[in-house]
């Protein structure tokens, strides 16, 4: 029988060095009932695994580059359509895998509203926390809830952070309608800003996100890595700007 030490210590090292293992093993999405656990697992190989590999050459390079001292932001977008999973797997897991490879970092995520971004922020806090039952994250690499630490519905700082005197938490939040004041973390995550039923609602919804967007980055680090994560809802997009940009 396999020490399960040993095994621990093979996925602790396997799931850091894969993003893709990451996901489906410390994350939790093969024993998750709405994931591979369950009657429809939605995450396609074929798709899923070359989206995963993308996020991490990218994502690896920056970080070591920017311990080098090689300066620069790092912009990825993700556009896919509705229920790919876009949210769970890089908003999400993919700020969780981030912070593994540098636990000082402060990653935000911004949604259309403040309760979006909480619910996004609950997601990663079950996890890193050791509360959601399905992932491996806590037994591989500790629970992240300290005690003593902020863990609010706006923001977290983790256990593994060793800089206490910085302001921007591990994990925060924020929305379209609401910036961020004296505030400069290293990670942008936008995740789908525009619905239907917003655009709806607000006159001139994509504009604000335009303008919104914009207003961000002297907020961000000079060196920040941006994920804009979204579906597309017409030409006139944040999404439409970015890549014309």
């Amino acid at each position: 029988m396999w020490n399960m030490e040993a095994e621990r210590e093979f996925w602790r090292h396997k799931c850091l060095d894969s993003f893709w293992y990451f996901f489906k093993y410390a994350w939790g999405y093969d024993f998750n009932p709405k994931g591979a656990g369950g009657p429809r697992p939605w995450l396609d190989e074929p798709t899923h695994r070359p989206a995963c590999e993308w996020y991490q050459e990218h994502a690896l390079k920056w970080l070591a580059d920017r311990k080098a001292g090689k300066n620069y932001p790092l912009k990825l977008l993700a556009v896919v359509p509705r229920d790919w999973g876009k949210t769970t797997l890089f908003t999400q897991a993919g700020q969780a895998w981030l912070h593994l490879h540098d636990p000082e970092l402060s990653t935000y995520t911004g949604c259309e509203t403040a309760t979006r971004a909480r619910e996004v922020l609950d997601g990663i806090k079950a996890v890193i926390g050791g509360v959601d039952r399905y992932s491996r994250f806590a037994w591989l690499y500790g629970n992240q809830h300290h005690p003593s630490r902020s863990w609010k519905r706006d923001g977290v700082v983790t256990s593994a952070r060793t800089n206490l005197t910085r302001r921007d938490a591990s994990y925060g939040t924020w929305a379209v309608e609401a910036g961020m004041v004296g505030l400069h973390p290293d990670g942008c995550f936008f995740d789908d800003p525009n619905t239907y039923e917003q655009m709806q609602r607000k006159s001139g919804w994509l504009e604000i996100v335009i303008n919104h967007l914009d207003s961000l980055i002297p907020v961000f680090q000079s060196d920040a890595i941006w994920m804009l994560t979204g579906t597309r809802y017409g030409d006139g997009d944040h999404i439409g700007r970015a890549v014309r940009l």
